[in-house]
């Protein structure tokens, strides 16, 4: 993960700003870290921590799949997500565009893209450099405002298998970009980060807490 202040910096205030922000309903676009993809009725119109579930307390050795969630786009064509994660803790097994159950296809959850029948062009991400991943897509072909998603749900999924559960781990976003078929690109200033063995486990939401605990994580 970067060492930079600016870094540094520029984290502590896209995390306060999303923490603040999610006091209240806000028609601007966000991005989250969701650790259970299986409740995803997420707010369709608006950024709020609805349904997403961004603290987990996982033991070493458990794989672990997570969402990376986009919230409340407007006529989506490409998105770009970069995922910072500890790699001395996590291990980055691969990136799925789609989850797919085999034995319950209930429980199948798709990408965002594909909303309206669209068909995409995923890349397939990697950790390079190691500790940063990115995720990218967009819709095959030329799309209308009628196949072209609005709302909410999930950009993609990652996979990781846990090392070692001796210190709290953060997955941090950045660089995220929503692409509009009218070829408008959106620096999404509101994320929702991934915290995994946080200390009180009954709150699964983002707290003032988390961002000091973030903030000391990236000081060290």
């Amino acid at each position: 993960m970067c060492k930079d202040l600016f870094f540094y910096v520029c984290i502590f205030f896209l995390v306060l700003k999303a923490q603040v922000s999610f006091a209240y309903e806000n028609d601007s676009p966000g991005c989250a870290v969701d650790f259970n993809i299986h409740t995803n009725n997420y707010d369709q119109n608006v950024v709020t921590q609805n349904d997403i579930d961004s603290r987990i307390r996982i033991t070493a050795g458990k794989l672990l799949i997570l969402g990376i969630v986009a919230q409340n786009v407007t006529k989506l064509k490409f998105f770009q997500v970069k995922v910072h994660y500890s790699y001395e803790n996590l291990n980055f097994l691969r990136g799925d565009e789609d989850f797919i159950d085999i034995f319950n296809p209930n429980n199948s959850r798709y990408n965002l893209l594909k909303k309206n029948g669209e068909s995409t062009l995923w890349i397939s991400p990697t950790d390079s450099p190691k500790g940063c991943i990115t995720l990218s897509s967009s819709i095959s072909g030329n799309s209308n405002e009628i196949m072209a998603p609005d709302g909410s749900g999930f950009l993609g999924f990652l996979y990781f298998k846990v090392l070692n559960n001796d210190s709290t781990i953060f997955i941090i976003l950045s660089d995220v970009h929503y692409v509009d078929i009218y070829k408008k690109d959106t620096l999404v200033v509101q994320h929702i980060p991934g915290i995994i063995n946080f200390d009180i486990i009954q709150d699964k939401k983002i707290g003032i807490s988390d961002v000091i605990s973030i903030m000391n994580y990236l000081s060290r």
